[in-house]
């Protein structure tokens, strides 16, 4: 594998662990929203039959928009919304910047500088995605705890 193609690769790895945030961040969104609005069994277990409803609208919106909706209903701390921007703000370069201002107009062979920024990105976007795995970990056993 060239380092070209290392490269293409490792924003690949972006794109998906931002998907991953993305599901992630909606489901965490769904299960606070249970757990604040139902206050019997019976409603929890309503309300997670329509889950699957609720995740599709969230999706059509933009994430920032689930940012937005996560800061109101103060699901997280400031600094860690401010965190979930930066993760989006990167996503969309890399989606939508990266290869039009930098990586195709390159004359150069060295990719290095490229591969070590992407390597610090994907490392701060897996800790972000692991901490919003965890966070949600926790909503579902508290659901879990509702229901039994």
């Amino acid at each position: 594998m060239t380092d070209r193609d290392l490269v293409y690769q490792k924003v690949g790895m972006i794109l998906h662990i931002s998907q991953a945030i993305e599901y992630n961040l909606h489901f965490i969104i769904i299960y606070d929203n249970i757990l604040k609005s139902c206050f019997s069994k019976e409603e929890v277990i309503k309300k997670l039959q329509t889950k699957n409803e609720y995740y599709e609208s969230l999706s059509k919106m933009p994430t920032g928009n689930s940012i937005d909706l996560a800061r109101k209903t103060k699901i997280f701390t400031e600094e860690f919304v401010i965190s979930l921007s930066k993760s989006i703000n990167s996503r969309n370069y890399y989606a939508h910047r990266f290869f039009k201002e930098n990586f195709i107009n390159t004359n150069s062979n060295d990719y290095s500088t490229y591969i070590e920024k992407l390597d610090r990105d994907i490392k701060r976007l897996n800790e972000m995605n692991n901490e919003l795995g965890n966070d949600l970990n926790t909503l579902i056993s508290m659901i879990k705890k509702k229901i039994a």
